[in-house]
């Protein structure tokens, strides 16, 4: 068996309410008479069940260090599915309990039930993300890597005794997992109660502690509602509009923008106030020649898992180049853009080789290049430039059909829901770069 934080937990605070689940049918609660429809399970109680689910787990004997694809909802069950898995020695990978059907097998042939290899051997938790080629690889943690960031994060925002966090994130985001392992170790309450942009929920649930992303914060200003118990909220997830950060704040939110990425085990720069950022526990920051950012930490990943197995991390010195380009500015670190091609649409990276290859399976496409466009909820949302193999124009209909054969094999957010013709370049290497401003001139306003 592995030792966990959560054992640790349930042995200093026994009694302590670990998750506060709502009623699930009545989560949006906006009536005084439905703020008790709670169900409070202690640490010492949670453990007890993931203690049973691991031993039974490891008496089967299947698991042998392998890779398990988990399907998880935001529920006690997904819970403690996910922490026994661990603790019975498997490399648990959190994936969305709606994903199409087709799209799960597909990953399951990849990944499921895979033996770990050497360099592997501590990892416990894997993250799906996407290279360059398109194709889905793991970010690989361990618990160390994982508390590294967790126990930084306590630092410089602290979770008391009393406090609450909405789990606000999915539990198969980094983010997510992030917000269950930082109360596991401040041994606080992390709630199970509805939608983070719901204020009845906030107040309901006397929520102090949540994160979001910038789609989240948007809807949550539409009701206009001051929200004097919460203490912090983190946002990331991509760029953040200036003008939001300052609606959230004149409203009375304490909002802490934040970043980080899957590899280093959720955020490393937190904006704790107005123009002050601190960098989590040991992390340090630089620039490359190229002005990418470095980062070098005790939270970066043990590497990636993809087709052809583990990939180690690739360090040079400890430092692990981002992708993203930046600048230090004003003694605040500024993310100004991407190497690669990703972009992140309503808190989600979007790798456009990846809906660019399932579109090019699709019946009737020839070719198709995926670009961002400005969104005003989503931040950036996937234009999708397309070739039909019969020369004709990608007409309505035709849009509409490759729109319902996406949703059958891919997640909703990466089906485009703009399209044009791709410009014929005789030949010629198509370039990203006019695309995105022909997209962008093209976009519906």
């Amino acid at each position: 068996m592995v030792d966990c934080p959560l054992a640790q937990a349930a042995l200093r605070a026994p009694s302590r309410a670990f998750l506060i689940v709502a009623d699930a049918t009545r989560t949006d609660l906006s009536r005084a008479d439905r703020l008790n429809t709670n169900t409070t399970y202690t640490f010492a109680q949670v453990d007890k069940l993931v203690a049973a689910r691991a031993f039974a787990l490891d008496g089967a004997g299947s698991l042998n260090k392998g890779i398990v694809l988990l399907p998880v909802e935001q529920s006690l069950q997904s819970m403690v599915a996910v922490f026994a898995h661990i603790r019975a020695g498997a490399l648990v990978v959190p994936v969305d309990s709606q994903l199409p059907e087709e799209r799960l097998q597909c990953l399951k042939a990849l990944y499921h039930r895979k033996s770990v290899d050497q360099g592997a051997l501590s990892a416990c938790l894997g993250i799906f993300t996407s290279g360059s080629s398109g194709d889905p690889k793991l970010v690989l943690h361990s618990w160390e890597t994982l508390q590294a960031n967790a126990k930084a994060s306590n630092q410089i925002i602290p979770l008391l005794e009393g406090d609450k966090t909405l789990l606000s994130l999915p539990l198969y985001h980094i983010g997510g997992f992030a917000q269950v392992l930082r109360a596991v170790l401040s041994a606080t309450s992390l709630v199970l109660a509805g939608r983070v942009e719901s204020p009845s929920v906030l107040l309901g649930q006397c929520i102090t502690h949540t994160s979001m992303v910038s789609t989240q914060l948007q809807r949550l200003l539409t009701h206009a509602v001051r929200l004097p118990q919460l203490k912090s909220v983190l946002i990331g997830g991509g760029p953040i509009d200036k003008a939001l950060i300052r609606a959230a704040r004149q409203w009375g939110i304490p909002l802490m923008p934040s970043y980080g990425m899957s590899e280093t085990a959720s955020q490393v720069i937190t904006e704790v106030e107005l123009g002050k950022q601190r960098l989590l526990g040991d992390t340090e920051l630089k620039l490359n020649t190229a002005g990418e950012l470095c980062v070098r930490s005790s939270s970066l990943f043990l590497g990636y898992w993809g087709a052809k197995g583990f990939e180690p991390a690739g360090y040079r010195d400890g430092w692990f180049a981002t992708g993203d380009l930046a600048r230090f500015k004003d003694d605040q670190w500024q993310i100004i853009g991407r190497v690669d091609n990703q972009f992140i649409s309503g808190g989600k990276n979007i790798q456009p080789e990846e809906i660019e290859k399932q579109l090019a399976l699709l019946p009737g496409v020839k070719n198709a290049i995926v670009v961002p466009v400005p969104d005003a909820e989503f931040g950036t949302r996937p234009f999708a430039f397309i070739s039909r193999q019969d020369g004709l124009d990608v007409d309505a209909d035709f849009q509409q059909n490759i729109v319902a054969q996406l949703k059958k094999q891919v997640p909703g957010y990466l089906v485009p829901r703009l399209y044009a013709q791709l410009p014929d370049t005789r030949g010629i290497k198509i370039k990203r770069q006019p695309l995105i401003a022909l997209a962008q001139r093209m976009k519906p306003q």
